[in-house]
């Protein structure tokens, strides 16, 4: 098959963007392995890092399959009008208008207004040590008082609740302890039911502005202008259409086996495993059975090899499939399309 002009070089950009996706998620994913191992004062900061390495590589994610689109375009766009007898092109565009379109992507803002999380594994090192007094971002903030205390406490007392922190009463020898940052009310009141839970009974909503108190109705009035407020704003890139207008996209999958029934956790996993960075996709079809597909191959042959390799590891029903967007085709129908491109 003769390839076209340019397809390669479009492809080695999705492969290259497509590295760069997987070694940001695989850095996120060391990144979160460490964050529980951290003071809690260090949490917040770095929960950001984990976000912004996560939405790089989302957009990156972004550029790849716009990548993969253009290559696999310019393999079955190439002159449909000469191919508008073949029955297999006929069958396609009764589907589609058009194999692949080119979804703009524009950034949009990843906004947090909250920060609250109440850890699996709390914290129990002796020697950590809760940030006293810190930096207040401005405007209006709701926070969950906890405790009073003349001597220092460990986070372990508050039982995984973070972030925890505290600020001194001025003119004693006493520490209120607060948890969580809520720019809206109704936030704060969710998690003071989490607090309690946790069996924090007496523990309530304070409204600061400033780090100073102020009254349930000044709240209200701040919340108008500061409850639209995020404490944190990150730029993120994502598809200016939504997903279920995209065009269908022509591919071949390797499907490991279809059942009636869900197969059992473990040997889910196994072919989690062989699937690796290609990812595996457990797909509900219309005749009741379930389908296990690994990857989406832009030619048949690529397909067919990593069949091979499943099927020599001990997946003797793996085969190869074609797909157009979310929809079953016959393989043979995908095959001719490419064919006629020779």
């Amino acid at each position: 098959m003769n390839l076209p002009s340019g397809y390669e070089k479009i492809l080695d950009e999705a492969i290259d963007f497509q590295f760069k996706t997987d070694s940001l998620n695989a850095l996120a994913g060391e990144q979160k392995k460490k964050l529980e191992k951290l003071a809690n004062a260090e949490k917040l900061a770095f929960k950001v890092k984990i976000s912004e390495n996560e939405l790089l590589a989302a957009s990156f994610q972004i550029s790849a399959d716009k990548k993969y689109s253009e290559a696999q375009a310019a393999m079955v766009i190439k002159d449909p009008l000469q191919q508008a007898d073949n029955r297999a092109i006929k069958e396609l565009d009764k589907q589609s208008d058009t194999i692949i379109k080119i979804v703009p992507v524009v950034q949009k803002p990843v906004e947090t207004f909250t920060f609250f999380e109440v850890l699996t594994k709390p914290v129990t090192d002796p020697n950590e040590k809760i940030t006293i007094d810190p930096e207040v971002p401005a405007g209006l903030i709701y926070r969950i008082q906890i405790a009073i205390f003349r001597n220092p406490v460990t986070p372990a007392y508050f039982k995984g609740i973070i972030p925890v922190y505290g600020f001194k009463v001025a003119g004693t020898d006493k520490t209120n302890y607060y948890a969580g940052m809520f720019r809206r009310s109704s936030d704060a009141s969710k998690a003071l039911a989490t607090v309690k839970a946790k069996g924090f009974r007496d523990a309530f909503v304070v409204a600061l502005s400033g780090n100073k108190p102020v009254s349930a109705d000044r709240a209200a009035i701040l919340e108008r202008e500061w409850g639209k407020k995020p404490f944190v704003s990150i730029a993120k890139s994502v598809p200016e259409t939504l997903i279920d207008t995209v065009p269908p996209t022509l591919s071949f999958r390797v499907e490991v086996i279809r059942s009636l029934k869900p197969l059992k956790d473990d040997i889910v996993e196994g072919i989690r495993k062989m699937a690796g960075n290609r990812g595996l996709d457990i797909q509900s079809l219309d005749d009741g059975n379930i389908a296990y597909l690994i990857g989406k191959f832009i030619t048949f042959e690529s397909a067919a090899e990593y069949t091979d390799l499943m099927i020599r590891n001990g997946y003797r029903e793996t085969r190869v499939v074609a797909w157009l967007g979310e929809k079953e085709i016959p393989v043979e129908t995908a095959r001719q399309l490419f064919e006629n491109l020779k």
